[in-house]
């Protein structure tokens, strides 16, 4: 079974994507940060296993961007799916995403969004 890492500040945001990923089946494991910098110690702590990260763009302190350069830096980057959950859809974001190697999705997070994203980065 996978394991999936939610980071966002809001906390209704990091509910619904919490569901969505545990009703569709593909992960049990939901382990959610609402403070990217606690994300990113957690990631440097633990010796788990995480097949994909939902990120936020727009957090306080940490953003998303900011997380990835970090956690980029980090030896399980290879072994991790990164995808940006957020409201925006300015296109120099999700062409910086693009180029950070990250999938960018518009929130809100739907089980049919979602499973888009499985069988595009898994599936395929």
């Amino acid at each position: 079974m996978k394991k999936v890492v939610c980071i966002d500040d809001s906390e209704i945001d990091i509910s619904i994507e919490s569901q969505v990923v545990r009703r569709s089946g593909f992960a049990e494991t939901v382990q959610t940060f609402t403070d990217a910098r606690i994300a990113l110690n957690w990631f440097k702590s633990t010796d788990q296993q995480v097949d994909l990260v939902l990120l936020d763009i727009n957090m306080p302190v940490m953003n998303g961007f900011q997380f990835l350069e970090e956690f980029s830096h980090l030896k399980i980057v290879g072994t991790v799916e990164v995808c940006f959950i957020t409201t925006s859809e300015r296109t120099e974001e999700i062409e910086r995403a693009a180029s950070l190697g990250a999938k960018f999705l518009v929130k809100p997070l739907t089980r049919k969004k979602f499973q888009g994203l499985v069988n595009e980065i898994f599936v395929s």
